[in-house]
């Protein structure tokens, strides 16, 4: 499958014209050797406009006609979460690689026959998590995986936006499989497996509006070797949108906006700072007063903190697109940066916290397997 990339373009389809979609399309144009070829929409007006405003050449008002498109090497699914699923399975039967946006389904079942699938067929597959391939992202594993932090013992990440409720919109319909988890959550929950690995125990709770899906939601997972992940989501406030993550040895924040971020900030410090006895004396009470500790505090943190600026090219879709062509090119139908294992995984979480907010959508393909 490798070979015949390495002299030939790879060329893509689109399915979906909404947002995510213009942004992925215009991200390919910084990418060597791909061309967005055509685009599907069951508008047909709607997918027109797209393809004229974005310059793809073929427009088509069914994804079983993109699909059956012999110059469509791989197709960038772009669709409502609850249509992920029965898309990238057309795709996968039609012998089309997939880069499948973010929640790549509804539940881990799903996932698993998705991921099967293309790996019997030996097809390329992969989730579109796009800030994995983020030149900060590298970074921070590399940090992190380096030891010079020492054990992680915490992360948190706190994402919101202040949503106006419209049912009829995805991020709000049962229907379409919305909700603060999947469009928010998996971001925090993908950094936290990428890091930390699978989790030893799962507790979650919500807030379930009046649509019926999780306007807000937090999740804590523990893990074997005593590190604790939160991540909450809300699609009611705004949050810090950042994520921190705590070592014995180094604190590193990876600054706002987390979905595309730019800069992080990283302290070293020595393992004990602090006694935990009772101190004595005046000049004890002295160095452990409030009043004081706020005096030094700024201090303290200008000097401990250490900014890094990040930048990526173009709106950062476009390195996700390099890691599908590159993969394509070297005949993986994995990738090593974002394997099918890894989203297998979180969907398993993310079902876990389902369960314990009672919240399932109609349109799940496949019945949740809680043994899982």
């Amino acid at each position: 499958m490798g070979s015949r990339f390495k002299s030939r373009r790879v060329g893509w389809g689109i399915l979906g014209t909404g947002y995510a979609a213009a942004r992925f399309v215009e991200g390919l144009r910084l990418v060597p050797n791909a061309e967005a070829l055509a685009v599907a929409s069951r508008s047909e007006s709607r997918g027109r406009e797209f393809a004229q405003q974005l310059k793809v050449r073929r427009v088509y008002s069914t994804s079983e006609e993109l699909v059956r498109d012999k110059d469509v090497d791989v197709v960038y699914i772009a669709t409502p979460n609850s249509v992920h699923y029965a898309h990238t399975m057309l795709c996968l039967s039609q012998g089309k690689g997939v880069l499948c946006e973010k929640p790549f389904a509804l539940n881990a079942t799903e996932a698993r026959e998705m991921a099967a699938t293309a790996r019997s067929n030996g097809l390329f597959c992969m989730e579109g998590m796009w800030t994995r391939f983020l030149p900060l992202m590298r970074d921070v594993r590399q940090i992190v995986r380096g030891g010079s932090m020492g054990d992680i013992r915490m992360l948190t990440v706190v994402l919101g936006h202040p949503i106006r409720v419209q049912p009829s919109s995805g991020l709000f319909s049962q229907e379409l499989g919305g909700g603060s988890l999947l469009d928010l959550g998996v971001y925090g929950i993908s950094l936290a497996h990428d890091l930390l690995g699978e989790p030893s125990a799962i507790t979650a709770c919500a807030t379930i509006g009046a649509t019926g899906v999780d306007e807000q939601s937090c999740v804590t997972l523990n893990y074997p070797g005593g590190a604790v992940a939160v991540i909450a989501a809300s699609l009611r406030t705004l949050g810090p949108n950042d994520a921190v993550i705590m070592g014995a040895t180094g604190r590193l924040r990876i600054h706002e906006p987390l979905i595309s971020p730019v800069k992080y900030s990283l302290r070293k410090f020595k393992e004990v700072t602090l006694e935990a006895s009772p101190r004595k004396g005046l000049l004890n009470r002295i160095k452990s007063s409030v009043a004081v500790r706020r005096l030094l505090q700024p201090l303290v943190s200008k000097l401990g903190d250490r900014s890094i600026v990040r930048s990526f090219n173009g709106n950062g879709t476009n390195y996700q697109a390099e890691e599908v062509v590159r993969c394509l090119q070297e005949g993986r139908t994995e990738s090593k940066v974002m394997p099918l294992s890894d989203t297998v995984e979180v969907l398993r979480i993310m079902d876990d916290a389902r369960k314990q907010f009672g919240l399932r959508y109609p349109r799940e393909s496949i019945t949740v397997d809680s043994s899982q």
